[in-house]
């Protein structure tokens, strides 16, 4: 895709951030070879059943291109119901959250609300020592530039140390 710019001078800048944003999947692909593939639980929140990312959709790429492995990436579909044991049995050693904005004033329960109900699922898993979980915002996980932002800040989210340099 071409950048775009109509404004005087914005077609430089236009075709500089496109570079950019070009450049960051590389550099994140790069950074995470060779590494131990974290395993990766998504999820939108509940009780049980749990709604959760399962083996298909951007968020499930994103993951894979950030260095992660989805836990439910043989249940088909994007998002779903999976049963509580399901989840249990997926020892995530990670979990990204579905943060949405607040629209029309409702109250949108919380990431950290939202990640509370996973580790009380997933409860002897490894995620839940350090109550390790991204608040991933869902305009990410619909198509568009902000993929190639979310699969940075995933990678960096599971593989912190590959970002120190």
């Amino acid at each position: 895709m071409q950048p775009r710019g109509d404004a005087p001078g914005a077609p430089d800048r236009a075709e500089k951030l496109a570079g950019e944003l070009q450049a960051r999947p590389a550099d994140v692909k790069k950074r995470v070879e060779g590494r131990t593939r974290v395993k990766v639980l998504v999820t939108d929140g509940g009780k049980g059943p749990l709604n959760a990312g399962g083996g298909s959709g951007i968020t499930h790429q994103m993951i894979t291109a950030a260095g992660g492995v989805n836990v439910l990436e043989d249940v088909r579909g994007d998002y779903t119901e999976v049963s509580v044991e399901q989840v249990s049995a997926a020892q995530p050693e990670a979990v990204l959250v579905g943060d949405y904005a607040t629209l029309r004033g409702e109250d949108m329960p919380s990431s950290p609300a939202k990640a509370e109900e996973a580790f009380a699922i997933a409860r002897n898993s490894p995620a839940i020592k350090d109550k390790r979980y991204l608040a991933l915002p869902v305009a990410a996980q619909h198509p568009g530039y902000r993929n190639i932002l979310a699969i940075t800040d995933i990678a960096r989210f599971l593989h912190p140390d590959a970002f120190t340099r």
